[in-house]
């Protein structure tokens, strides 16, 4: 028997408040560029850490920290052209790097945050990347460093008097490795949706994940359409073989097809469905005269890492959050175990598709005990994230390998996110720790590396 799948509504939100400020110091290992505190830092701007100078140009320099001690360079413009700030690093010889910039560049007129990789010797530009606009960016480019040596890197802030930046990350590392996918196959005809025409969602089994995903899906047309349900446009039927008995990554892996007649989802289990309908959203785009149109597809796919954790502040409210990290196919969210609604949020997120993970920080390690249960007791936790693991800590998850998983961030080795092991042997597997932000290109692009494709298409 089918079963029929209400549809409502999801919303993004994300805020952050800077706290301090602080300069950025010489890099650290892995010439990625790091954070220190400078004790002779001058409010405004004008004290620099060793390592760095200040380029031509009418600016304000200064580093901010948030509330939760993450931090991020800006620029400011005092006048209309460029300005910002260099330092010399030393570039290996014979190896293929990537330049990556993390950046929001905030203007009512055009402007850019542009990273410049220029080698000394020769003035030969190795690697130069730009983020416009207001949307954030996460862009790498492979170069071959050839001899090497001492290079100046650039962070330059151009555009109009008052223009102004924020810089987050700029790494020199090894290039993120590209995901071998098939090309999505688009021959057939797109889906149209006239104005006020929904989905209708039927499934062939009782859905715990699916009613949600049925509602973000509608809103995501209302959204973009400008106007609310009235009726039925089309049919998604969803087909799953083990609703719940399938190991990773089958468990997360789908089929999805699109024509003009509807859309077919078939998964192994309910949590690759529940992916299919994260990229079936989007698929969807707007109809100049008004209505939808879902964009024609015939893709497989599968997840690389089976942990990707979305390691970000999630704001008051839960549900927004919770959906915002599973439209990215993030199936992890670090949660802190103080928080008051911190039952409230699991439950927001396991609705989701997505997994909490507890943070055990430093302090409470020192009563590892009691923290890890309190957390398997009261709230149900089946993944703990340790900051620092000491050997209590590792023996603590050996002995509990049944019950619960132990996770803690390792070397990235060339990805631009941490990297994520397992304390014991019972979560076998890897993962990264992904940043994220509602509605963050950067962040959809670190987790599109985290799958074997993303059907879509411009």
């Amino acid at each position: 028997m089918l079963r029929l799948i209400a549809a409502a509504a999801v919303a993004l939100a994300f805020v952050s408040s800077a706290a301090a400020q602080v300069f950025v110091g010489p890099q650290a290992h892995e010439r990625a560029l790091k954070v220190v505190r400078n004790g002779h830092f001058d409010s405004g701007g004008r004290s620099y850490a060793s390592g760095w100078r200040r380029l031509p140009g009418s600016s304000r320099v200064c580093r901010i920290e948030n509330e939760l001690g993450e931090h991020s360079l800006f620029l400011k413009l005092r006048e209309d052209g460029e300005a910002g700030v260099v330092q010399t690093v030393q570039v290996p010889p014979r190896r293929s790097l990537s330049l990556r910039l993390l950046a929001t560049c905030h203007t009512s007129g055009e402007a850019a945050v542009v990273a410049t990789l220029t080698r000394i010797a020769d003035g030969v530009v190795l690697a130069e990347v730009t983020v416009n606009g207001i949307e954030r960016g996460t862009l790498a480019q492979g170069f071959e460093s050839g001899r090497g040596g001492p290079a100046e890197l650039m962070l330059r802030l151009v555009g109009d008097a008052g223009s102004s930046g924020l810089i987050d990350r700029v790494a020199i590392a090894r290039p993120v490795q590209a995901c071998e996918a098939r090309p999505p196959d688009f021959s057939g005809l797109d889906l149209l949706l006239a104005q006020g025409q929904g989905l209708r969602v039927d499934a062939g089994f009782e859905p715990r994940l699916l009613p949600q995903a049925a509602r973000m899906l509608q809103e995501a047309i209302e959204d973009l359409t400008g106007a609310r349900t009235t009726e039925i446009g089309a049919g998604v039927f969803v087909s799953v073989a083990q609703p719940e008995a399938t190991g990773w990554p089958d468990r997360e892996a789908y089929h999805l097809t699109a024509c003009e007649s509807g859309v077919t989802i078939r998964a192994a289990a309910e949590e690759g469905a529940f992916r299919g309908m994260m990229t079936l959203m989007d698929l969807i785009r707007a109809e100049p005269a008004g209505g939808a149109r879902i964009l024609a597809v015939d893709a497989e796919d599968r997840p690389v890492l089976r942990w990707r954790v979305a390691d970000g502040p999630i704001g008051a409210e839960i549900a927004n959050s919770a959906r915002a990290i599973a439209r990215l196919k993030l199936n992890m969210a670090v949660v802190d175990p103080g928080r008051e609604d911190a039952p409230a949020l699991m439950s927001e997120l396991r609705s989701v598709a997505v997994e909490p993970v507890l943070m055990i920080t430093a302090d409470d390690a020192d009563d590892l005990t009691g923290v890890t249960q309190d957390a398997i007791e009261r709230l149900g936790a089946r993944y703990l994230l340790v900051e620092e693991p000491s050997d209590e800590v590792r023996a603590f998850a050996q002995r509990n390998a049944r019950e619960v998983t132990v996770l803690t961030a390792a070397s990235a080795d060339g990805w631009p996110v941490p990297r994520l092991v397992a304390l014991s042997d019972a979560g076998s597997g890897s993962g990264a720790l992904i940043p994220w932000h509602a509605g963050s290109q950067a962040t959809q692009q670190l987790a599109d590396l985290t799958w074997r494709g993303m059907p879509a298409r411009e």
